[in-house]
């Protein structure tokens, strides 16, 4: 069971940090402009 749920975690996290970074990069792009 603990391996699924780590398994299951790390990608989870992964793209939650690839979705804030777009985010914050999408943001300061407009607000640079």
């Amino acid at each position: 069971m603990n391996v699924i749920t780590d398994t299951g975690l790390l990608p989870n996290i992964a793209l939650w940090g690839a979705t804030i970074a777009i985010i914050c990069t999408a943001h300061r792009g407009r607000r640079r402009r």
